[in-house]
């Protein structure tokens, strides 16, 4: 399964909720991955200044567009996706929902969105 997380807004905590969603998928015992396809690479950031001592626990992989349409099925899938204007959240959206086990999480910026 692959869940991207996306909006078309930088700065409303998308590598934050994935790197959470990662964690508590990994807590319950569901293998997972997390793909960094924003161009900031904040999650591959967050990953490699994670502490020697507390690492985290699953892999952080950077990600582009073409990347995205290879990932394998043997794990649950976090795709931090670009804000729009930055890459374009849609296309890596398209390209990770071609396939049949894929669900998208729009993020939005404000609770009320």
């Amino acid at each position: 399964m692959r869940i991207a997380i996306a909006n078309r807004k930088g700065g409303c905590a998308k590598t934050t909720s994935a790197v959470y969603l990662c964690m508590a998928a990994w807590m319950r015992g569901i293998p997972v991955r997390l793909y960094d396809a924003d161009p900031q690479g904040s999650a591959t950031l967050w990953y490699d200044l994670a502490s020697d001592d507390k690492p985290l626990p699953f892999d952080v992989i950077p990600a582009n567009v073409r990347s995205v349409s290879r990932i394998p099925d043997d794990c649950l899938s976090v795709i931090d996706c670009p804000a729009d204007g930055v890459g374009g959240c849609g296309r890596f959206l398209g390209r990770s929902c071609d396939q049949s086990k894929a669900f998208a999480v729009l993020h939005g910026a404000l609770p009320a969105q």
